[in-house]
């Protein structure tokens, strides 16, 4: 069968972008790179396209290679630069930046770029000398949002709520285009001056105004039945020891917890131990999940079309993840650790695919976790669980149902983390948790704060300072506004 040709091929790519249809236009740009490795428009579509779907690792690939083949185009430059910035890896994404501002030093697009990653990396007083050079900081929504965050990291909290009253009133002007998003944004990140104000119930009520904005459903009893297909679907038969890939010579661990539970903060005290690498929310085995029918021929879809797997599938994932780690980037080690929110779902799929995997479990308060869940910006269309008290206390129950199934049918090494614990005893708990992994003691666990690294989840701020207990019950301050509601505890009794 010949070949679609590539005028086609880019006319289809074309189009299907500006209309949204990403699959189609994903799967036009890859045809076009089959016959054409170096295509500059293949390369940066699917860069945008891999971006959209967090697949950073693969959008910062095809980004260098769209910039590689056109150093000029400066859409390649900025795309780069977000693939860059999305995974931490702020000096290049600083540097794109930059580049990009030496031939139009007055981009504001570029400039609220680069004061967010400033911002990100932990310079605020550099991204607010940009923010004010730019001379847009009250004419720009985002510059505010990146305003605010300096400020509030600087503890200027009243600076930090006047950047925030103003732009939501500008919001509410319509001065800013992508008017409910951009709000979304703005009132959480006022929820959480106003925490730090003690204003507490001013606090909550913009948290929940925000989450109000994004109205994408959460259906509790479809979420309950969900986990109960994985429940089903993932028994001892699917893990005899005859049906067992070849165990990696690598370390394998997978941070499992509720968001808001200390996953970032056992990932980044890992990361900086010298054998390991923190591979952060990695989503190859969430991505397989979605795709395992399609690729073994199922007729079933997810959870049930890993029901059965044949060992040679099990052995060829199992090797294929290794690969996509590698091709993402991350730097070889004797340990890598995953910390995706989607692992307590994923469990199953990791001991068929890795069986000497280990699994460290997260805990914490389940009322301090709700209102860290309710005060931080999940994104709504990813998590719609989290946009309410009643969905963090859905997820806490079936999060514990789960654990209930998984330790009674995975035969995997597990140990359980207490955050309240981490913190208030760093160095044994610090020490236990390195030990579990198989590795060497070393002191730069205890200064994990020191590595440089920048992290992309909602607790960067946390984990890039020496460990604090102010977070610890949390919850007394917003007592009012958690009741009425079941919230479960998921550390084992």
């Amino acid at each position: 069968m010949s070949e679609t040709p590539i005028t086609q091929l880019e006319s289809t790519m074309s189009a299907a972008y500006q209309q949204g249809d990403l699959g189609r236009a994903l799967q036009a740009s890859l045809a076009i790179l089959q016959q054409s490795p170096d295509h500059h428009a293949a390369h940066l579509i699917t860069a945008k396209i891999r971006q959209a779907q967090g697949l950073y690792g693969l959008a910062r690939n095809h980004a260098e290679a769209s910039h590689k083949s056109n150093p000029l185009d400066i859409e390649s430059i900025k795309t780069a630069a977000r693939a860059y910035g999305a995974l931490g890896e702020s000096e290049k994404a600083i540097a794109m930046c930059q580049k990009i501002l030496a031939h139009n030093p007055n981009d504001l697009n570029t400039l609220a770029l680069l004061a967010s990653f400033l911002e990100r990396k932990g310079d605020t007083s550099a991204a607010l000398e940009v923010i004010q050079k730019s001379g847009s900081a009250e004419k720009n929504a985002l510059f505010g949002l990146t305003q605010a965050k300096c400020h509030l990291t600087q503890g200027n909290h009243k600076e930090a709520l006047g950047v925030l009253d103003r732009s939501i009133g500008d919001i509410d002007l319509g001065i800013d285009q992508n008017r409910s998003k951009v709000k979304r944004r703005l009132l959480l990140q006022r929820a959480q001056v106003n925490d730090a104000m003690q204003q507490f119930d001013a606090a909550f009520q913009d948290a929940t105004e925000g989450k109000s904005l994004d109205s994408t459903p959460f259906d509790a009893e479809q979420f309950s039945q969900n986990i109960d297909k994985i429940i089903d679907c993932f028994s001892n038969d699917q893990f005899q020891k005859s049906h067992r890939p070849n165990p990696s010579q690598k370390e394998h661990v997978f941070i499992v917890g509720m968001p808001r539970s200390g996953t970032t903060l056992v990932e980044q005290i890992l990361d900086a131990h010298p054998d390991c690498t923190g591979v952060g929310e990695f989503k190859s085995l969430h991505v397989l999940s979605t795709r395992l029918h399609q690729i073994i021929g199922s007729w079933s879809s997810w959870p049930a079309s890993a029901k059965g797997m044949s060992l040679q599938n099990r052995q060829r994932f199992s090797t294929a993840y290794e690969s996509d780690l590698k091709n993402h980037g991350y730097e070889d080690g004797m340990c890598f650790v995953n910390k995706s929110l989607m692992n307590m779902r994923l469990l199953g799929l990791v001991a068929m695919l890795i069986p000497n995997a280990k699994v460290i479990y997260t805990h914490r308060n389940a009322r301090d976790i709700a209102v860290s869940c309710m005060l931080g910006n999940f994104a709504a269309n990813v998590h719609p669980e989290l946009q309410s008290l009643s969905g963090i206390s859905t997820l806490l129950e079936q999060h514990k149902k789960l654990r209930n199934h998984w330790d009674t049918v995975l035969p995997v090494e597990t140990l359980d983390v207490n955050y309240e614990d981490l913190v208030g005893d760093q160095e044994s708990v610090t020490r236990k948790i390195v030990n579990f992994c198989g590795l060497e003691w070393s002191d730069k666990c205890l200064d994990f704060y020191n590595t440089g690294r920048t992290v992309m989840t909602l607790s960067y701020d946390q984990v890039n300072r020496p460990v604090y207990k102010s977070s610890v019950n949390r919850f007394e301050n917003y007592a009012s506004h958690l009741e009425g509601y079941n919230w479960t505890e998921t550390t084992q009794s």
